[in-house]
């Protein structure tokens, strides 16, 4: 276990257990939005427990239920409701709307959790250099657990797996003990990192504490990913049996057809890749698309749902999986040119290197 990585795991574990400028976008003229009443308070409580019931249970349509009650909120014009929208509407995918009432709040809003929103979107969007720049100015404000969360994430999807590590750690150090979500979240992403450097040790035990934190389809799934990394499948299987009865994604559901045919029980196999077509590209169509290249069975139908991905968001994952795509085609050119603008969203290393301004300070 390499000595960040055990920091890592020792921190975590002792715990109790519980503005980018200009757009090609051009939306609705911005009304200035008001000060949220308190005759709303209740309203907008509403919607928060739906976008957490959401992001818990994994399940788009209590997305789509906040999305219609923020925009039905008596204060429409506030700020919260703004974010609740942006909020809404991202964990939708529909990130392009998203970005558009981001910038609205941007320019209104003075609060960092508020500009995170946008940054979180332009990431989606593959404007990592944008994003940075926002969590940079963020986390000037105000730091702690949510940007410092951010910052560890847009490391990874930037290949620094060491500064993902380090910013990992600090955010788990700033949660608050009784914010299980948060706190949920940052250690399903220490776990990830984790596995990422070869770690199943510290992958396995970040996994089982994330889940213990906040049971959300994330961390179960996540944890599933460690057992299989580490070789234990019967666990594995026995995890994704219950997850997918509570939310059939992609990734699950290819995960358990590839570890009961390696367990050698097929029979059991072919009902979940049935299962998995049916419902494959309605649920999440990039992890779909990842399983029809794994699986070697239909790269031109993969390409075809990442295209329609792309539209919404140019991410580094996606463009990589577009290179896959393209290899698969036999289309090598064309491969090549995805996987540079994978590389080219990133921030340049001087300025994601302003990202760990002060990050080994604990």
């Amino acid at each position: 276990m390499t000595i960040a990585l055990t920091f890592l795991l020792l921190t975590t574990l002792t715990w109790p257990a519980g503005g980018a400028a200009g757009s090609e976008l051009k939306g609705p003229p911005a009304r200035k939005p008001t000060v949220t009443t308190a005759t709303s308070a209740e309203a907008i409580s509403s919607v928060e427990d739906l976008i957490r019931q959401g992001r818990m249970s994994g399940d788009p349509g209590y997305f789509r239920l906040a999305l219609r009650a923020a925009e039905r909120l008596p204060d429409t014009e506030s700020v919260t409701a703004l974010a609740l929208r942006i909020e809404s509407l991202r964990n939708l995918h529909r990130f392009g709307e998203a970005e558009i009432l981001g910038r609205q709040l941007q320019a209104y809003s003075p609060r960092a959790e508020h500009h995170v929103l946008l940054a979180d979107v332009l990431t989606e969007r593959g404007k990592l250099a944008d994003a940075a720049a926002i969590y940079q100015s963020a986390m000037a404000q105000k730091p702690g657990a949510l940007v410092y969360g951010r910052a560890a994430r847009l490391r990874y999807l930037c290949g620094d797996l060491p500064g993902a590590v380090r910013f990992n750690q600090r955010a788990v150090r700033a949660t608050h003990p009784e914010d299980l979500e948060m706190r949920g979240w940052l250690l399903t992403e220490g776990s990830t990192y984790a596995r990422a450097a070869g770690d199943h040790q510290a992958s396995l035990a970040l996994g089982h504490a994330a889940v213990a934190a906040s049971r959300s389809v994330h961390s179960r799934w996540n944890l599933v990913q460690a057992y299989e990394a580490a070789g234990r499948f019967n666990l594995a299987v026995t995890q994704l049996n219950e997850l997918v009865r509570d939310y059939p994604m992609p990734d699950a559901l290819a995960a358990l057809a590839r570890l009961l045919d390696r367990l050698g029980r097929p029979e059991e196999a072919a009902p979940v890749r049935s299962r998995l077509h049916q419902l494959g590209s309605r649920i999440d169509p990039r992890g779909f698309a990842r399983y029809l290249l794994e699986s070697g069975s239909d790269p031109a139908r993969a390409a075809e749902l990442i295209d329609a991905e792309l539209k919404q968001r140019r991410d580094p994952q996606t463009l990589r999986l577009r290179a896959e795509a393209h290899a698969a085609l036999g289309e090598p050119a064309l491969a090549t040119a995805a996987r540079l603008e994978a590389a080219s969203a990133c921030p340049t290393e001087s300025e994601i290197l302003r990202l760990s301004a002060r990050a080994d300070d604990f």
